[in-house]
């Protein structure tokens, strides 16, 4: 998946659409998703913990951009990107209106930033056989 930066962020931004929705439930949400790479997990609005109701896996220390620490619970949710299905992926609720796809996801993942060009470049890795 190639898209260019989001211009919704001052600096522009790596986005992408994604669905989110609890694992092994029916409903799910469309939103954007921001590419994270200082974030260790993804985050999700607080609000889709709520109506998804995800279920809670576990109790983290958690440190923000701010550097201050709380404790936080840790959710499980299914996560669709382009089609690719990542289920029981684990996320914070975080106090935005759009999800950051964190590390522990972006790991499975070919991520290209080119930044002066304001492109994303988002896909599988190849298998070689």
């Amino acid at each position: 998946m190639r898209r260019r930066f989001s211009h919704a962020f001052e600096p522009p931004a790596p986005v992408v659409p994604v669905r989110l929705g609890a694992p092994g439930g029916h409903e799910s949400a469309a939103l954007d998703g921001k590419i994270d790479t200082g974030a260790d997990l993804c985050g999700i609005p607080e609000r889709l913990v709520i109506e998804l109701d995800l279920p809670p896996i576990r109790n983290v220390r958690a440190v923000g951009f701010a550097g201050s620490a709380r404790d936080v619970v840790v959710y499980r949710v299914d996560v669709e990107i382009d089609g690719l299905v990542f289920p029981r992926v684990e996320a914070l609720a975080v106090d935005r209106t759009y999800a950051l796809l964190g590390r522990n996801l972006l790991r499975v993942l070919v991520v290209r930033l080119d930044g002066p060009r304001e492109w994303l470049d988002l896909r599988r890795p190849r298998i070689k056989t």
